[in-house]
């Protein structure tokens, strides 16, 4: 039986079914992606208010058949046994997680959000920025840095950056970062 990625409807993270999606993540061509239940179900919703979000990765190198395979509890159960069980198989099978050195350096994150009204009318934005995993890094200690700096008393709690620091973060993080365009329908 399928046990659907996350989604967020009407301010509740429920199941969404796996369906795969043309993305323009550049100007020039769309990407099949599929839903993938990320923290920016979270972090996002905190940010926007939007109380509608799905998050999808783009489908390379048939990453698309793993995440839908993955999708299956039965599989994540058989995974879960394999992982820790049987720790030098998993190694085997999985020996690094993540990307390298070198092709975090050579790579950059192509970010797009569709926003939709009560009434349908769409906005949609595009951004290229530092590659994810050293972006984060990135953001992290920028962030640090802004806190040391001083809060105002209304940003005291719980925030995301963000809400914290304001939606032009990304830019303070990664002054390379560029939107490539806004697109209202």
């Amino acid at each position: 039986r399928a046990s659907p990625m996350l989604c967020r409807r009407n301010h509740q993270m429920i199941p969404v079914t796996f369906e795969k999606k043309k993305v323009p993540f550049t100007s020039t061509e769309c990407t099949i992606a599929c839903p993938i239940s990320w923290g920016d179900l979270s972090t996002a919703y905190y940010s926007t208010k939007c109380p509608s979000i799905t998050t999808y990765t783009a489908a390379v190198d048939g990453n698309d058949r793993l995440l839908h395979l993955c999708s299956f509890k039965i599989v994540r159960s058989i995974l879960k046994i394999v992982r820790k069980g049987f720790p030098k198989l998993w190694n085997k099978m999985i020996p690094e997680f993540g990307p390298s050195k070198e092709t975090r350096n050579d790579a950059y994150s192509l970010l797009w959000g569709e926003m939709k009204n009560e009434i349908g009318v769409k906005v949609s934005a595009r951004m290229k920025c530092e590659e994810g995993y050293n972006f984060t890094a990135m953001a992290a200690v920028h962030s640090v840095m802004r806190v040391f700096q001083g809060l105002n008393s209304d940003q005291l709690g719980f925030q995301t950056p963000a809400s914290a620091f304001g939606y032009n973060f990304i830019k303070e993080v990664d002054t390379t970062a560029v939107f490539e365009d806004i697109l209202v329908d």
